[in-house]
């Protein structure tokens, strides 16, 4: 049986900012799409003019640096999934090990109220 688990705030926010993180690049990532197969010429199209003012100021086209903001919004939220699993993972450890002596307990007392009424 599974307990349900409750997500932390921290967690929450954290999540949020790598959810964030992966819109705005696969924005980018779209953008840089539309733009390399927009229909035409691309310098009649607006968006163009506006990558071009982007590359001269970043250093990479929306598709490049959408790729990247995208990785980091998921690398993001795989580090933050497994430093919250690996604790969630030790408060599942620590309840089994308390069950089992909860159950080593419950039957070292019966075994010593069988082994008394043995002895009278």
């Amino acid at each position: 049986m599974t307990a349900k688990r409750k997500i932390s705030p921290k967690e929450f926010v954290w999540y949020i900012i790598a959810g964030l993180l992966a819109a705005w690049g696969l924005t980018y990532i779209v953008l840089g799409l539309v733009i390399d197969y927009a229909p035409g010429r691309p310098s009649d199209f607006a968006l163009y003019q506006v990558q071009q003012d982007f590359i001269a100021w970043a250093g990479l086209s929306f598709f490049n640096w959408g790729l990247i903001i995208f990785a980091i919004g998921v690398v993001l939220a795989a580090i933050v999934l497994c430093i919250f699993a690996s604790g969630y993972d030790r408060e599942v450890e620590k309840a089994n090990r308390r069950a089992q002596r909860m159950i080593n307990f419950s039957n070292s007392e019966t075994e010593e109220v069988v082994k008394d009424a043995e002895v009278k």
